[in-house]
């Protein structure tokens, strides 16, 4: 009797760890899951903002425009820098990936032409990055990319590591002298 006692302790005690085992893997393993689901929407979201970000920037840039107006500035540029994003932006949705700094453009004026330099760093995998990176060097029409740089960078939260483009797009504009 002393036996049968000794091995129902055993077998509950093996019943309990089991669970207690099968708890803790399931929160791990739900943790993670969770964390995952919350970045993929968080992704999903910023793709969907930058489907028409040209639009909202032409329409603030307009906004900008009649405020500059009844200040008394007169804001002209010969550079679109909304078409640039635009094209920047239909790319990144076609391929995958998202804009993850777009500054203003750098102007450089010299005697005869005007030289409008825009930086573009663009997220994702390596791949649809070489195939954005094709697509737009041979379509590409609001100016010619002068520079790429490619390098990683690891997310600490959630250990991923994923690659980064930069691409330095560059469009000249010929200024007519007056004489």
């Amino acid at each position: 009797m002393a036996k049968r006692g000794k091995s129902e302790v055993k077998l509950y005690l093996l019943l309990i760890s089991a669970v207690v085992f099968a708890f803790i893997g399931w929160n791990v393993a739900l943790s993670e899951t969770l964390a995952l689901r919350n970045e993929y929407k968080e992704i999903q979201k910023e793709l969907e903002g930058s489907e028409d970000i040209g639009k909202n920037i032409g329409v603030m840039k307009s906004t900008l425009k009649q405020y500059s107006q009844l200040i008394g500035e007169i804001a002209t540029d010969d550079f679109s820098h909304e078409l640039l994003l635009s094209e920047i932006s239909k790319l990144c949705v076609r391929h995958n990936v998202r804009i993850t700094e777009f500054p203003e453009v750098n102007i450089h004026d010299l005697s005869s032409d005007r030289i409008f330099t825009s930086k573009v760093a663009i997220e994702g995998t390596t791949f649809n990055l070489l195939k954005l990176l094709k697509q737009y060097e041979t379509k590409g029409k609001s100016g010619s990319i002068v520079s790429t740089r490619f390098y990683s960078k690891t997310y600490r939260k959630t250990g991923k590591t994923t690659c980064i483009m930069v691409m330095y797009i560059e469009n000249i504009k010929h200024i007519e002298q007056k004489s």
